[in-house]
């Protein structure tokens, strides 16, 4: 997947990968009913210099933080939207990882769940952050 993000933004720059980006980061449902946020997304998009991205890209290819989770000694939580992709079934696997970690998936929300889904998120983080 990375590999092939890297390969269309060299060859023709961000633009590229917009409407894949875009179909991952947001519902369809949202997508359809366009307006500012999906218009602040798409801009932000194509006017992320194409060198960061691939490099950000590089650096993510070999992250594998997954191994660290049991080490991990303070509260934490984690929230998906339950239409992210493979997304929620893996924070379920980092929440199990996770000692005393919480998991909280939000209702019609993709990857950006907290752009999407901005009072379920909220609300999930300050229920969170009181329990504490």
């Amino acid at each position: 997947m990375w590999d092939q993000r890297i390969k269309a933004v060299a060859a023709g720059g961000m633009k590229e990968i917009l409407d894949q980006t875009m179909m991952t980061w947001f519902t369809q449902k949202r997508l359809d009913q366009r307006g500012a946020l999906i218009d602040h997304v798409e801009a932000m998009i194509v006017n992320t210099p194409s060198k960061g991205y691939v490099t950000c890209v590089e650096a993510l290819k070999g992250l594998d933080f997954k191994r660290h989770l049991s080490e991990i000694s303070v509260p934490i939580l984690f929230i998906v939207g339950d239409q992210d992709g493979l997304h929620p079934k893996e924070m379920a696997e980092f929440a199990a990882i996770t000692a005393g970690a919480e998991l909280t998936v939000l209702n019609d929300a993709a990857h950006l769940s907290n752009m999407e889904q901005p009072q379920q998120f909220n609300r999930a983080a300050l229920r969170f952050l009181l329990s504490q």
